[in-house]
C-alpha cells in the first residue's frame, strides 16, 4: 500500500526540513521510499524516489501531490530542475505543462504554471 504523507512540524525538524516548506513523504508498507518538497522561498521543487522503486509511477504521483498542495496555498508557479539525461522527470514535467526555461551544464530547469 502506498501513502503520501505530510509530516508534522516535529518530524520536519528531525529531518532538518524547514517548517515553511511543503513536504510530502512517500510510504510503502513500513518504509519511506520517497520525498517531495517545495522550498517556499525559491519555489524550487524537488523529488526523490528510492532507486529500487522507480518506474512505478510514484514520482509522477508525488509531483501531482506537490502541485495540489502548492495550489492550495495560492502559489502561481514552481520550478523543477533535473539532469539533462533524466528523461522520466522531463516527460512528467511536460505532462503537467512545464516549460523549459534554462540549461546550465548538465542541469535543465522548468517552470510549472499552477493556475491552469
Amino acid at each position: 500500500m502506498i501513502e503520501y504523507l505530510k509530516p508534522l512540524d516535529e518530524i520536519k525538524e528531525i529531518l532538518n526540513l524547514e517548517r515553511s516548506n511543503i513536504v510530502i513523504l512517500v510510504k510503502k508498507d513500513l518504509n519511506i521510499i520517497g520525498l517531495g518538497k517545495i522550498n517556499l522561498n525559491s519555489l524550487d521543487g524537488y523529488l526523490l524516489i528510492e532507486k529500487s522503486y522507480r518506474g512505478n509511477g510514484y514520482g509522477k504521483d508525488l509531483l501531482y501531490q506537490l502541485i495540489d498542495e502548492a495550489k492550495k496555498i495560492g502559489l502561481e508557479h514552481m520550478y523543477i530542475s533535473c539532469s539533462n539525461d533524466d528523461y522520466i522527470i522531463k516527460k512528467i514535467v511536460l505532462e503537467v505543462k512545464g516549460v523549459h526555461i534554462s540549461t546550465n551544464n548538465n542541469e535543465v530547469k522548468y517552470i510549472i504554471p499552477l493556475n491552469k
